[in-house]
């Protein structure tokens, strides 16, 4: 006969599997397709490095008159161009439109997720 403890552990190892499967066919879905692009007028970027987590982690978090925030986490494109350089050229071209290229899969909608640009000059 099972006990109340051991149906409780394989209720929670079955929902903590089910989250590490669906985060996982998240991440392979964002790492093999690209979402939508937005374009979206720069107000503000900001080049953040995290090193609280062990191994230093960097984001360039874009404000937007029209989208909001945008997050970028792990860039795709341009080809070549580090965080740090996007967020300079973004700062430069302040008021300006840029495309950016967003995640297949969103998690937060009013904070969005993106690779990159699609071009580091801005769209006309």
């Amino acid at each position: 006969m099972k006990t109340k403890e051991s149906k409780s552990t394989i209720v929670f190892a079955v929902l903590g599997g089910a989250l590490f499967l669906w985060l996982g066919i998240s991440y392979t879905i964002n790492t093999l397709m690209q979402g939508e692009s937005r374009v979206c007028t720069v107000t503000s970027a900001e080049h953040i490095q995290d090193y609280n987590a062990g191994a230093p982690t960097a984001s360039v978090e874009v404000e937007t008159s029209d989208c909001g925030k945008i997050i970028i986490t792990k860039m795709k494109y341009p080809d070549g161009v580090n965080m740090a350089k996007l967020a300079e050229v973004l700062n430069a071209h302040q008021g300006e439109k840029f495309e950016f290229i967003l995640k297949y899969i969103q998690f937060d909608a009013d904070r969005p997720g993106a690779y990159g640009v699609s071009s580091l000059e801005p769209v006309q």
